[in-house]
């Protein structure tokens, strides 16, 4: 049964009813005037956390004989313990880690490497439970400040005692990486981080055998929460280039010929570039464009213009980038898909042009009208034939006959549209147009030839202005026809009646001979060609 009596330490009196004796280090508890040939057993219990029993001298349990003591000395030792686990972040600008892409290395103070680890997959979740909750209940979710990075994990490091150690954490470097004259190393268009973080770890003692660390990160001198390495994907060249298909252009075509284009830059997971890109514009010539025409800032979605034959080279921009070049539509221009090139792709370290070649065309039509009466009033319909004859000097079809039509029943005539392009910019072309002389003896026919006159101008958006003038005037000319009539003669005062009727058909018969002789004329001079 428990021992229920007195006992004393050093020369304090203390008792205990359970048979529990409590002592400190260096104490010893002495129960006297016990019976001889008293039982008794000893062992030590509820040891305090961090303490171990190391020894235990003297018999723990027997019988007490008479005038003697039974001595018994328990011997503890304090032992401490704690881990610490180090860990980085890893992020590439422009691009996603892949899980397990990159090397890290642990150093301890002599610089000697402890362990070599690769990244984990990116941490997806955008919140975590709140690490500083105290309180009852769930702690609420937090902005997660390792979101988008790829963690880092080094084994366990274990402790047995307060201490204070530094190390060392930094990415290794490819062996087949390539160094940069600025000293920056490149592999497969990334470039690495060079920098080391020292990472400080003090363990201090709780006092119950346990450890607890405290790790602070610095590079630089400067603390940060979490030591982070950023890679970039290495800048290369994206070039633009505004090409031309015609080679010459009419002045208002040249003074129009600005182009539109809308730049698409996403990174390896689809997002949009963080920074926009800066690039100059050159001319064909490889001269700079300069003033506020010369340099262009886009970002994803972001539009520039370019003039004929210019181009713009936007040198900055990370390796990996997917990019799409899109021209907006202009009038009067089309694109040429021959000639187009590269107007989408992926960014490697070499760069990218992309070619962009137009054509100019311009069209517009001229349609040359006139309008008949027959003995003052609408002849019918197809009554009277009419002809289109070029009179261009050095045309193809110089003298020929282009087109044959006849009135309408409201007394229209109307020819087919004759079609012009942009290269008859600034050109004049003539034509003649003149009624067919039918044979009918009863009438008379207007022999009048109209002298037909285009000029074309580019508008330069892919329209022409043409001007019609018809002997000069911007009317249709109106051609006549009249119905020839033959005077009866009789004598006495109808002599003079008959007289007057002759003379008047006599004018009208000369009349109609003058312009049947310079019909006759024209008609040859088109048989001689």
């Amino acid at each position: 049964m428990p021992y229920d009596g007195n006992y004393t330490v050093g020369s304090e009196p203390r008792s205990t009813s359970d048979g529990r004796i409590t002592l400190k280090v260096g104490e010893t508890a002495t129960i006297s005037g016990l019976p001889a040939g008293s039982t008794y057993q000893v062992q030590e219990i509820e040891v305090p956390a961090g303490w171990l029993l190391k020894s235990a001298t003297g018999n723990l349990s027997g019988a007490i004989a008479a005038n003697e003591t039974a001595g018994l000395t328990f011997t503890n030792e304090y032992a401490t313990s704690g881990w610490v686990q180090l860990m980085a972040y890893k992020q590439l600008e422009g691009g996603t880690v892949e899980d397990g892409q990159f090397e890290f290395e642990l150093l301890d103070s002599t610089d000697k490497v402890i362990e070599t680890v690769k990244n984990g997959p990116v941490d997806t979740n955008e919140t975590i439970p709140d690490p500083d909750h105290t309180g009852t209940g769930t702690a609420p979710e937090v902005a997660n400040p390792a979101y988008g990075l790829a963690p880092v994990y080094f084994s366990t490091l274990t402790f047995d005692e307060e201490t204070t150690e530094t190390y060392t954490i930094r990415e290794q470097i490819p062996a087949d990486a390539e160094e940069t004259e600025s000293g920056i190393w490149v592999k497969d268009g990334i470039v690495y981080d060079g920098s080391t973080w020292t990472v400080t770890v003090e363990m201090s003692d709780n006092g119950n055998g346990t450890l607890t660390p405290t790790v602070t990160y610095a590079k630089d001198g400067t603390s940060a929460d979490m030591a982070t390495f950023t890679n970039t994907l290495e800048p290369t060249s994206l070039t633009v280039r505004k090409s031309l298909e015609n080679e010459q252009l009419s002045e208002s075509a040249q003074a129009n010929a600005t182009f539109t284009f809308t730049l698409s830059l996403k990174d390896a997971t689809g997002a949009s570039l963080a920074e926009p890109i800066d690039g100059q514009v050159y001319n064909e010539d490889g001269t700079k464009v300069e003033g506020e025409f010369g340099t262009v800032t886009v970002s994803d979605g972001g539009s520039f213009s370019l003039g004929a034959g210019q181009y713009v080279v936007f040198d900055e921009v990370p390796v990996g980038t997917v990019y799409e070049v899109t021209e907006e539509d202009k009038p009067g221009w089309t694109q040429v898909a021959d000639n187009t090139t590269g107007t989408s792709g992926t960014l490697g370290s070499e760069g990218a042009e992309a070619v962009v070649t137009n054509a100019y065309s311009a069209r517009g039509t001229a349609t040359f009208r006139a309008t008949k009466l027959y003995n003052g009033s609408v002849p019918e319909d197809g009554q009277f034939t009419f002809l289109l004859v070029d009179e261009t000097e050095g045309s193809e079809s110089e003298g020929m006959l282009l087109q044959s039509v006849t009135n309408n029943e409201f007394g229209q005539i109307e020819f087919q549209p004759i079609e012009y392009t942009e290269a008859d910019d600034g050109k004049t072309f003539t034509y003649s147009l003149y009624e067919q002389n039918g044979g009918e003896e009863n009438i008379s026919y207007d022999n009048s030839v109209v002298k037909v006159e285009v000029t074309v101008a580019d508008n330069g958006d892919g329209t022409l202005a043409i001007t019609t003038t018809y002997n000069g005037e911007a009317n249709p000319y109106e051609f006549q026809n009249w119905l020839a009539v033959t005077l009866a003669r009789t004598g006495g005062p109808g002599v003079w009646a008959a007289s007057v009727g002759t003379v008047v058909v006599a004018l009208g018969c000369l009349a109609y001979l003058r312009r049947k002789r310079e019909r006759d004329l024209h008609d040859a001079k088109h048989a001689r060609r």
